[in-house]
């Protein structure tokens, strides 16, 4: 989200980059995910299965980065093998379970995205105070 990016870039490049608008989207997304009202749990079971899709698309993509790691001699491509590995498994296990994964998946989600939005917040007061 870097929300602090809003403040920290000039006007121009800020109202581009909308930085801002996906800082709060992020907070308000998280705080649903965490409140678990039921319209937005009714919701999930779905949001569940387009993110497993997500994720096992990324795991295709990092796939990729190793073949290409691996057949231009590049140092580093186990490390990709390895996040196309958990991403592929992590997305099997999504969409084979999606009802079963939905709860423990998005409160993680709404954690995640909360702790991000107090962090660029913090990181906006903090950077405020030793500009001045």
């Amino acid at each position: 989200m870097n929300g602090w990016r809003y403040f920290r870039a000039s006007p121009a490049v800020a109202e581009r980059e909308r930085t801002l608008v996906l800082c709060l989207m992020g907070l308000t997304l998280g705080v649903l995910c965490v409140a678990g009202t039921k319209q937005v749990i009714a919701a999930f079971p779905v949001l569940t299965a387009l993110y497993g899709v997500a994720i096992l698309i990324g795991g295709f993509c990092k796939v990729q980065l190793t073949m290409d790691g691996i057949r231009n001699e590049r140092k580093g491509w186990g490390w990709s093998s390895l996040s196309a590995a958990l991403s592929i498994a992590l997305a099997v296990v999504i969409l084979c379970r999606p009802f079963s994964t939905t709860v423990a998946i998005w409160r993680f989600t709404g954690i995640t995205l909360i702790v991000e939005a107090v962090a660029d917040a913090l990181t906006v007061l903090i950077g405020g105070r030793r500009a001045a």
